[in-house]
């Protein structure tokens, strides 16, 4: 679980610091995810699945240099 959390924030160019501020989630918490110390809940993930594709969408993120 922990490898899907870590590609939608990837999906929005954020780095963890940020991603965690602008979802509203401690920052320990998305790093834990990540790292595999702790399991993000499955409802959890489904709702940042869905909500991280909304805002790449919508383009709220800006682009890395590399996308143009």
């Amino acid at each position: 679980m922990s490898e899907k959390i870590g590609k939608l924030r990837k999906l929005t160019g954020l780095n963890r610091k940020e991603f965690a501020k602008f979802y509203g989630i401690p920052l320990r918490t998305v790093e834990d995810w990540e790292w595999g110390k702790s399991n993000c809940p499955p409802y959890v993930e489904k709702f940042l699945e869905r909500i991280v594709n909304e805002d790449v969408a919508a383009g709220k993120f800006k682009k890395s240099p590399a996308e143009g």
